[in-house]
């Protein structure tokens, strides 16, 4: 008796790690893996348009406002101490990665500062 017992609670678990496994696959094929995000809007702008300021923050991976086209943060190379301002790939976009990779070939490189962005004007009256 106990074997059965046994057996069937085996069914019930294999059962429930297919249900949840077939949940979570049909969940990540329905949004195709990725978030949703307005086009043209960043962190700063979300907050903006409720009011709130954006204050002290900063990104090396991409834009805090939808609009923002300047740089995100410089490099220094260890060889020559040469620096380069890295910049989004488009306006609001994700820092230019191919750009540091190309600049810092063959040597080491750090993150000589992050940019200081102005806050967005204010639309309030």
């Amino acid at each position: 008796m106990a074997f059965r017992s046994r057996l069937r609670h085996a069914r019930k678990a294999a059962l429930l790690l297919g249900a949840a496994a077939a949940l979570v696959t049909s969940a990540l094929v329905s949004t195709g893996g990725a978030p949703a995000r307005a086009a043209g809007t960043g962190p700063c702008d979300i907050y903006g348009n409720a009011g709130t300021p954006c204050v002290a923050a900063h990104s090396t991976t991409r834009a805090l406002y939808g609009s923002y086209n300047g740089p995100l943060y410089q490099v220094r190379r260890a060889s020559n101490g040469a620096t380069a301002n890295i910049s989004p790939l488009s306006a609001g976009g994700v820092a230019n990665a191919a750009a540091q990779d190309s600049f810092c070939a063959g040597t080491s490189a750090s993150a000589a500062t992050t940019a200081r962005v102005p806050p967005a004007p204010s639309t309030k009256a």
